[in-house]
């Protein structure tokens, strides 16, 4: 093995529980997802009455 390459021990590894558990808390919810979507395509349609 490398020397540049760590070597992890038993603890420092999650397993498929830890994953799950980190990426259900890390993702976005549904009502931001759909506030950051109007705000862009509200940008886009005031943008676009203002060139016209």
């Amino acid at each position: 093995m490398p020397k540049w390459l760590p070597i992890l021990s038993e603890d420092a590894m999650l397993t498929r529980n830890d994953l799950i558990r980190e990426y259900r808390n890390r993702a976005g919810s549904l009502p931001a997802l759909v506030l950051v979507y109007a705000l862009i395509v509200g940008t886009m349609a005031l943008t676009a009455m203002t060139i016209v």
